[in-house]
């Protein structure tokens, strides 16, 4: 059981013992489970084992911080022994680049964050959501009654595009195979530990990187090209200078710029696949939704006010990310070794911080394992318990993007089910996460079944 003491924090870790070890298969460890579903692993040793304990995938041992504990951690200044760099920053290192708002700490990384805030804010995506809501609705046009489609993979492609409209007024969709595997390939490698090292040589892999740096570098080359201000993420990219007045390297540059896709692009898809599984499953919340949506949404005069005048679908988007989260621990490296709870963390350890861990706790929410949306309108909005709700990471790195999340993934939704009915298919399907870079419904399709 967790201890219900408050965390303590300490940098002496003289004679301490390591946190307990989660049982676990022989020789893979939990490889299995956090393929299926990690966010599981984490509930279940924070219930078994309290809030500090270690997990074991493949020959890589993790410690983990977790539940409200992880908040407490955070709060003490824990924060500032763990590194994000080396890990979350590993799409960026691997081609090259050293500095980005993943890989540099500190003062640089709130200089940085400061810099690009404007054009990750929801107001930015909102300015540029007419284009992309436009071209979205041309796609859901091609779509037909009896079209059977893997809804994951659908979002992926409409999200890219949607960021690459919205965020930097270029298309990329033509490079989303190379996109994803590129992005896939060394989050599995580096941060989850699912995939072996010698991946990152096959010729699937090397095709997928150099196409993805092509067509950063085209981006780039046409932005140089043209005389027209657009203060979009591009402008902000080659503008930006640190506090010491350096410019990005040009493969800095190629990153921030298709950083969108690689923060957005799975995360947005899978909040969409994964709110569009959970009111299939309940027509009774589908029925309130729908009706919603029919009042309400004029995608031609888009606003995010629209979004408080359909109050259960917001609710609903909520409850998904609290049941089904993406940022479902952060990863972190230690830079100096410090203990918890009496537990040492050595210096160069993979540290996993899950606040997300107490969206399934009873002490913040009723039958937490059951789907109910109304437990976020007032006055219960258990979400808002301190401690309770952690969707999108905890602490100095909350991603930057979230406002843009919160819109866009409900939206994606509620376009489909302006214009088509749909079901499962088959009928009998029941969710399956798959952790493949981030967790996603495995397997879910849907029929379309009449065009509304």
């Amino acid at each position: 059981m967790s201890s219900a003491n408050p965390l303590i924090f300490d940098s002496n870790t003289a004679a301490l013992s390591e946190p307990p070890l989660l049982s676990h298969t022989p020789i893979i460890g939990h490889v299995l489970e956090m393929a299926r579903d990690p966010q599981q692993v984490f509930v279940r040793g924070y219930r078994e084992l309290g809030p500090v304990f270690r997990i074991k995938v493949l020959n890589r041992t993790m410690y983990a911080i977790a539940g409200p504990e992880a908040f407490e951690f955070v709060a003490q200044g824990g924060e500032k022994n763990l590194s994000a760099g080396p890990l979350l920053g590993a799409t960026v290192l691997e081609i090259g680049a050293q500095r980005s708002l993943v890989t540099v700490e500190g003062a640089e990384h709130a200089h940085m964050r400061k810099s690009q805030r404007a054009v990750y804010s929801r107001s930015a995506f909102m300015s540029g959501a007419p284009v992309a809501l436009a071209r979205t609705q041309l796609r859901l046009e091609k779509w037909k009654t009896g079209d059977q489609l893997d809804m994951f993979s659908t979002f992926q492609r409409l999200t890219m595009e949607q960021l690459g409209l919205a965020l930097i007024n270029e298309e990329a969709n033509d490079y989303f195979d190379d996109v994803r595997i590129y992005i896939g390939t060394v989050l599995n490698v580096y941060v989850h530990g699912l995939s072996p090292k010698w991946v990152l040589k096959l010729p699937q892999f090397l095709r997928a990187k150099q196409r993805f740096l092509e067509i950063g570098k085209q981006i780039l080359e046409k932005r140089r090209a043209s005389d027209k201000a657009q203060r979009d993420l591009i402008d902000v990219t080659l503008s930006y200078k640190d506090d010491d007045g350096n410019a990005f390297t040009e493969l800095e540059m190629l990153m921030s710029i298709m950083s969108p896709f690689v923060a957005g692009m799975d995360t947005v898809a899978a909040m969409s696949s994964f709110l569009l599984y959970d009111l299939l499953a309940h027509p009774d919340i589908l029925r309130q939704v729908l009706t919603e949506i029919d009042q309400h949404l004029d995608v031609s005069n888009f606003s995010a006010e629209m979004f408080m005048k359909m109050p259960t679908l917001h609710a609903a988007a909520i409850e998904t990310m609290r049941m089904h989260t993406i940022a479902v621990a952060q990863p972190r490296e230690a830079i100096n070794a410090f203990s918890v709870n009496g537990f040492s963390i050595p210096k160069g350890a993979q540290v996993m911080v899950s606040g997300s861990v107490s969206h399934f706790l009873d002490r913040f929410y009723a039958d937490p394992y059951r789907y109910t949306p109304d437990r976020h309108h007032a006055p219960r909005q258990e979400f808002r318990q301190k401690h309770a709700y952690a969707p999108y990471g905890i602490g100095a790195r909350l991603c930057l993007g979230a406002g843009i999340a919160e819109v866009q993934f409900p939206l994606n939704v509620a376009m489909w089910l302006k214009r088509f009915e749909v079901m499962l298919d088959p009928p009998s399907y029941r969710l399956k996460i798959a952790n493949n870079p981030t967790p996603h419904p495995s397997n879910f399709k849907i029929k379309i079944t009449a065009v509304r």
